[in-house]
């Protein structure tokens, strides 16, 4: 039997419902790499004479570094960028209840220029990259991704506190029904 404060952290963990979600996000990415390794046939690193990006040919070294290159600095910038500018955006410039921003209004502007023009430059990029149908792309972008992601979650957690099995959990006033909570994972679905 599970002691009372156990049985709390689990009612309260279950409000998430993550672990369906997660398991939806590793079917799709299994389906779509399946796609992809059926539509060429193999799984290969490296340069090759029928690998084209945007339609330019990447058969030499130097071409190859640069396309992984821009991957990994593209996707570092996007992670970055979508920790830091567009929690920004959305929770200072976006809100109505804040007042006063503490940058001028042109700075605002030239940085929302800048946002939205790497934003148009790398979608277009990735989108050439992601038509190009070669695994090796899919894998660099989702390792570098995967890094930094794991790394900027870590910088905003690591000094928190956690609960474990053996703390008590705070009383709350209103109570917590899970039941009430819409699970997340039935707004997903697989195509």
């Amino acid at each position: 039997m599970l002691a009372k404060n156990q049985e709390e952290l689990i009612k309260r963990s279950k409000q998430y419902r993550i672990h369906s979600v997660s398991i939806l996000i590793f079917i799709y990415w299994l389906l779509i790499l399946a796609a992809a390794f059926s539509i060429k046939g193999r799984v290969r690193f490296g340069i090759g004479d029928d690998i084209k990006i945007a339609n330019i040919t990447i058969n030499t070294w130097s071409k190859y570094v640069m396309v992984i290159c821009y991957i990994v600095f593209g996707q570092m910038a996007s992670t970055i960028s979508n920790y830091t500018i567009e929690p920004f955006y959305n929770n200072v410039i976006r809100d109505y209840k804040t007042k006063t921003i503490p940058y001028t209004r042109s700075r605002l502007m030239m940085l929302r220029a800048n946002y939205s023009i790497y934003e148009w430059i790398h979608g277009i990029v990735k989108l050439f990259v992601c038509l190009s149908l070669e695994v090796q792309f899919y894998i660099v972008m989702m390792a570098t991704d995967l890094l930094f992601d794991l790394l900027l979650h870590w910088l905003y957690i690591h000094k928190k506190r956690f609960y474990t099995e053996d703390d008590i959990l705070p009383d709350t006033d209103d109570e917590y029904d899970s039941d009430d909570v819409k699970d997340i994972s039935e707004t997903f679905t697989l195509l």
